[in-house]
């Protein structure tokens, strides 16, 4: 986890904690959706290319640099569970250092940057037929 040097603590409130992840979880459901929709779409315009060159006889190479979207959902998930045990333990507050603020407060995990390159093409194209 990045922190650029900054290691302190803090107390949080463990529902607004709760919330932050929660709406984060439905954005980035919401992102691997459309990221989904565009990765058919350009599948399927793939497929097509492949099928019509088929059609005049070429033999056609059927491999792909298409990489479909992953879902970071269970990460949201797991830290949901755990949020929610700590709750239902009677806690009101919770002690979080400055990784788990960059996670959970800020959505800013390890695999974000990577995730939202790879995925932003597809994510384009499935805005672009809406």
């Amino acid at each position: 986890m990045r922190s650029h040097g900054i290691d302190m603590e803090i107390t949080a409130n463990i529902d607004e904690v709760i919330q932050k992840v929660e709406e984060s979880r439905a954005r980035h459901l919401a992102a691997l959706e459309a990221a989904q929709d565009g990765y058919k779409l350009e599948v399927q315009e793939w497929l097509e290319a492949k099928m019509a060159e088929a059609k005049t006889g070429k033999v056609v190479s059927l491999s792909n640099s298409l990489i479909p979207p992953t879902s970071q959902v269970e990460v949201y998930d797991e830290a949901l569970a755990t949020l929610q045990l700590h709750q239902n333990g009677g806690a009101k507050q919770m002690d979080l250092h400055s990784g788990q603020v960059r996670c959970l407060i800020l959505d800013k995990w390890d695999w974000s940057a990577s995730w939202g390159t790879s995925n932003a093409g597809y994510i384009n194209k499935s805005r672009s037929v809406r």
